[in-house]
């Protein structure tokens, strides 16, 4: 997770600053791009530790693209840069974060939010909240992680990490 997440904050970051003329095209379409992108941050993960890292960063990536499907490379990595330049790749990066996190606590508590659910509003409702209360969680780790903008390295995003979890177990 902690490699994955300095990896993904350098790439954003090399993004928001990347000129025209450094892009490199490709013939695949702006899934497959995605795809791609996500699976090089996430090398050294296997099992479902890859599994939610992928699919929480190919979510932070379609958010990017603005959750157009029909890219082309060179278009996707203009709405990549576009988006990062307006939001800011820590932005981004807490975005990814915060899909992990609500991912994560989704895939192990899913059916239980199902199962008590009596209706299919009220189950919707839970699934809000749960995210809202992820987004909530990463933004106050990473505001009391005194993160610098253009500096996340391992140290800071263990410690980002540990503060996340410190808020799951009720400690912080």
């Amino acid at each position: 997770m902690v490699t994955a997440l300095t990896k993904f904050h350098q790439w954003a970051t090399s993004m928001e600053s990347e000129s025209e003329t450094r892009a490199q095209v490709s013939a695949d379409g702006a899934c497959d791009e995605i795809e791609k992108q996500a699976a090089v941050f996430i090398e050294s993960a296997d099992g479902i530790e890859q599994r939610l890292l992928s699919k929480s960063l190919q979510e932070a990536l379609f958010h990017c693209a603005g959750f157009n499907t029909e890219l082309s490379s060179a278009e996707l990595r203009r709405k990549f840069r576009h988006t990062l330049r307006r939001e800011g790749s820590a932005s981004i990066v807490q975005q990814f974060l915060a899909f992990y996190l609500f991912n994560f606590v989704w895939f192990h508590t899913g059916e239980s939010f199902r199962s008590q659910a009596w209706t299919s509003a009220e189950f919707e409702s839970d699934l809000q909240n749960a995210e809202k209360y992820c987004q909530r969680i990463v933004a106050d780790s990473w505001n009391s992680g005194e993160v610098q903008a253009e500096a996340l390295d391992l140290v800071t995003a263990r410690r980002i990490i540990q503060k996340i979890e410190e808020r799951l177990c009720g400690a912080g």
